[in-house]
């Protein structure tokens, strides 16, 4: 009798991990190439993918980019938790200018670490929730979909600045890819010059984001599959 209780503690346990690992496979959640315009002329090039893994504390996502405009590559690799909260990023750019960053989060904060001539350490204010978003990278805007309409902080590593906006649900529309359309859902974050629209589909990969301030526009090269 001992023995058999012993085992039915055991095996739910093992049950609930199995399910939880289902729940959440490993994989490739979104790659893209995204043709970026400004004002309708060319503006370069961003390729992104987006993976959910096991980390040593759970489920994790790793979003990596690399991004080309007017001779300039920047390179990104943000890590978050299970909930989308970021936990480590790097940051290089190449060309008109050199920089290489890290930044790691610990408890509420945010430690930012820039390396070469302009060597610096700077500390954020980084609350459950707050995300990571560099101005001059779009896939980020990935996690800010994952929040329901309400108001979220940020930082921008990149260019040493915060801020804060809201995302709501603008509605239901098709984007186009030649003949195809595909359904998404449009969201817009922030407002004024900071405002930028963002499209996903219904598996919340990403089909277009817009700058309307800055005329940039930013468009998947072709339809998810």
């Amino acid at each position: 009798m001992g023995m058999w209780l012993r085992v039915v503690r055991v095996v739910p346990a093992a049950l609930v991990l199995a399910v939880s690992a289902g729940a959440q496979p490993s994989g490739i959640i979104d790659e893209a190439n995204f043709t970026l315009t400004r004002a309708g002329a060319p503006f370069g090039t961003e390729y992104f993918k987006i993976i959910r893994r096991l980390g040593s504390d759970g489920v994790e996502y790793v979003a990596q980019c690399t991004r080309t405009m007017e001779g300039t590559i920047i390179r990104t690799a943000l890590t978050a938790d299970s909930a989308g909260n970021p936990t480590t990023y790097t940051r290089a750019m190449t060309g008109g200018s050199q920089t290489q960053m890290t930044a790691r989060r610990a408890i509420n904060l945010l430690t930012v670490n820039e390396e070469g001539r302009a060597a610096s350490s700077r500390d954020y204010v980084f609350t459950p929730g707050t995300l990571i978003l560099d101005d001059d990278v779009i896939h980020q805007l990935y996690f800010v979909t994952w929040r329901d309409p309400r108001a979220i902080g940020f930082v921008a590593p990149g260019g040493r600045v915060t801020g804060h906006g809201t995302v709501t649900e603008v509605g239901r529309e098709n984007i186009m890819f030649g003949r195809v359309a595909v359904p998404a859902i449009h969201y817009a974050f922030g407002e004024g010059d900071a405002r930028r629209e963002i499209w996903i589909d219904s598996d919340r990969r990403l089909l277009k984001v817009s700058n309307p301030a800055r005329q940039i526009v930013g468009t998947r090269d072709r339809p998810p599959r």
